[in-house]
């Protein structure tokens, strides 16, 4: 027979130690927990880094096939111009490796199924595609868009097509250039226009000078200051800075400055990263530009040939 003290040595834990260790275990993963999400963050972020990289390149590679940059969009003839084209992200799928989804698109038509030039029931499934490329990881929405409001006689849920989290801003809006300076140009000033077969030429300021692509993230959602709040955005294909929110929304962040990027999605430079946002240049090349930097900054990288130089931003 065993003893009394075999039997003691035996025994289990008590309650209280093992309430100790459970709570050893959360502290723990207290700890570890902010340091796995930022390593998410981090990979994430470089997947967003890298997506801008190839669609700059696909860009370029246009570039050396058409003696021309892409397009922000082409409005198609006979329609409204208002409503109707396909835009840069089109152009470019041949060159992202989506060669076999572009030739199912009717590119000389509107891609509005309801308007004078209806198109294919293709190039709406064509629209329905997801591509990796145009979306950054760390946008947590679902990547499709319903168009009902968008496209004037189509209901909700009929058409419901991918989105895209980059977008060219083919320059500023008038309010916004004159947040700047009376002197700052409003309108199409970037590298990327509509209708415009935009060369290295017209870039005077220089490619390391000049913006592509910026991210727009989180349409057709409407988010403001990483809260996603009513109402419905643009499939974020293209951008002009309206700025309509630094006007009568730039004190949202409590700091009573004014709010130039991660402010809102709304035609706006829009990221899900924390101090900042990704823009690709036109050199290739792809930086983190901070939440904080100067309005003239932005307005300087958006403009291909105005003189200006943007000076310290990454």
């Amino acid at each position: 027979m065993r003893t009394q003290l075999e039997r003691s040595r035996s025994r289990g834990f008590t309650l209280i130690e093992l309430l100790v260790v459970i709570a050893i275990i959360a502290i723990l993963i207290a700890l570890l927990l902010p340091a796995v999400q930022q390593a998410r963050e981090a990979a994430r972020r470089t997947q967003c880094k890298n997506n801008l990289k190839q669609l700059a390149l696909a860009a370029h590679n246009y570039y050396d096939s058409h003696s021309c940059f892409p397009p922000a969009g082409i409005h198609t003839v006979d329609i409204d111009p208002t409503l109707a084209w396909h835009s840069f992200h089109t152009y470019i799928l041949p060159y992202i490796e989506q060669g076999n989804l572009y030739e199912t698109i009717a590119i000389d038509q509107t891609i509005y199924a309801n308007l004078p030039a209806p198109v294919s029931p293709l190039d709406i499934r064509a629209g329905e595609q997801q591509i990796s490329t145009f979306r950054c990881p760390s946008e947590p929405g679902t990547g499709m868009g319903d168009y009902e409001g968008q496209i004037p006689g189509i209901p909700e849920g009929v058409v419901v097509l991918a989105t895209t989290d980059y977008a060219v801003l083919d320059g500023l809006g008038t309010a916004f250039a004159a947040l700047i300076s009376p002197d700052t140009p409003s309108g199409e000033t970037g590298l990327i226009r509509f209708n415009r077969a935009m060369r290295f030429r017209d870039a005077t300021d220089g490619t390391s000078n000049t913006a592509l692509l910026w991210e727009d993230a989180g349409r057709m959602d409407v988010w403001e200051l990483g809260k996603k709040v009513a109402g419905e955005n643009s499939s974020g294909a293209w951008m002009d800075m309206q700025t309509e929110f630094y006007i009568h929304g730039s004190n949202l962040d409590g700091s009573g400055g004014r709010c130039a990027i991660n402010c809102t999605n709304e035609d706006e430079i829009y990221s899900f990263h924390t101090g900042g946002a990704q823009v690709a240049i036109a050199d290739g090349s792809v930086h983190f530009i901070s939440s904080s930097v100067d309005f003239g900054v932005i307005a300087a990288y958006v403009s291909a040939a105005g003189g200006e130089i943007p000076g310290a931003a990454f």
